[in-house]
């Protein structure tokens, strides 16, 4: 598209389907988590790419809901590996930050600052270990009144990735 407003509005669309696809579809028992679709609804105008690393299930779920799921995420789509099957992982570029959110609970959100996180999501094939690096992340539960946490934490690291370029 070469007007811009009509290519930040087609991109906007986009980014907040594929965040309703990995909340609705792929969290847990397939229920939808509608804290945090919503929580990171809020922040699809900052993100600027994003990387779904898919576990076994989602990966055998020939359902029509899953295949056009998987096109939609074409080129964006990786496999989960070492992980129980029905596991997945949502890696969002915001800023100099990576987030990354799982489908099974239990698993806490875990950012980085780009520059320290120590794999690369070109690769097809990512571990839970690779996505779950201990040394450089900034690891963040979902109890309680998560969003208001979740918020402050953010906006301390996004302030300081922008002044420092370190996390």
């Amino acid at each position: 598209v070469n007007h811009e407003p009509a290519r930040q509005m087609v991109d906007g669309w986009l980014k907040r389907r594929l965040i309703r696809d990995f909340f609705e579809l792929l969290a847990e028992d397939g229920a939808a988590d509608l804290r945090r679709l919503n929580y990171w609804l809020k922040w699809a105008p900052q993100v600027s790419d994003m990387w779904f690393v898919l576990g076994a299930d989602a990966w055998a779920n020939r359902s029509p809901a899953f295949v056009e799921l998987r096109k939609r995420m074409n080129g964006r789509d990786r496999v989960l590996t070492n992980s129980p099957p029905q596991n997945n992982a949502f890696v969002m570029r915001i800023g100099p930050l990576l987030v990354i959110e799982f489908g099974v609970t239990g698993n806490a959100c875990y950012v980085f600052n780009v520059a320290d996180f120590k794999t690369s999501l070109d690769d097809y094939h990512l571990s839970l270990h690779q996505l779950k690096q201990r040394v450089s992340a900034k690891r963040l539960s979902h109890t309680l009144y998560w969003e208001s946490r979740f918020e402050h934490e953010m906006g301390q690291l996004l302030q300081m990735g922008s002044t420092s370029g370190d996390s």
